[in-house]
């Protein structure tokens, strides 16, 4: 087969090296690719435990920290004064996670006594963590 003037025949040497150069790129991008890939995983799982032991130990401070306001606030009732009752409610609202106590403002004090009672009656531990 005659080709015409002014055209030139690649050889298969010449069409194998552009498409190794190709393939050795698409396989460094693909190790690259899966290097990060394990490399997130791994970080994002490390993150979600070390999360997880700060969240535990900062409920755990909070705990400790009204368990010592309402000793402190208690009488020879052992009951809770109204104001050291609203220390208490204060301190577990600023203290950055205020879904671990709920708003008391509108319970009467006779509620707050009973929802504390009921609490230190309760030490079950969670069911579940939820993972999203």
């Amino acid at each position: 087969m005659q080709l015409p003037t002014g055209t030139r025949r690649l050889t298969e040497k010449q069409l194998k090296s552009p498409l190794r150069i190709l393939e050795s790129g698409f396989l460094t991008i693909g190790v690259l690719l899966l290097a990060s890939f394990v490399f997130f995983r791994v970080w994002g799982d490390f993150q979600a435990d070390s999360d997880m032991a700060e969240f535990e130990q900062a409920m755990l401070a909070q705990q400790n920290e009204a368990a010592e306001l309402r000793q402190a606030s208690t009488g020879v009732t052992g009951q809770v004064s109204d104001q050291t009752g609203d220390l208490v409610d204060s301190v577990a609202k600023t203290s950055g996670n205020s879904s671990l106590e709920p708003d008391y403002e509108l319970w009467s004090s006779k509620r707050i006594n009973d929802y504390h009672a009921a609490n230190k009656e309760r030490n079950d531990l969670p069911l579940a963590i939820l993972t999203i």
